[in-house]
């Protein structure tokens, strides 16, 4: 999908139907958002500490971002975890 730069991933998914699981609507608070980036992480948006406390470094480590919070600066490849 091709989104505006400075769109998160959660945005971006909204935009084509897919719903990306989230408990708090978006606030960086409950992890159920995260994504795999398989490709472009160097095209998101720099983690926050926030983002990085919510995750925990292992999560980071393997690739993981909040979708609420990653925004699209360029070619990104995502993985959207089923957890539900």
């Amino acid at each position: 999908v091709e989104v505006a730069r400075g769109t998160s991933i959660m945005e971006a998914a909204k935009q084509v139907g897919i719903e990306i699981d989230n408990f708090c609507g978006g606030c960086c608070s409950c992890s159920t958002c995260k994504v795999l980036v398989q490709d472009g992480a160097g095209k998101l948006s720099k983690m926050a500490p926030d983002e990085l406390s919510v995750l925990g470094e292992k999560m980071v480590k393997e690739g993981y971002r909040l979708s609420c919070q990653a925004r699209i600066q360029g070619i990104v490849h995502v993985q959207i975890p089923e957890y539900f």
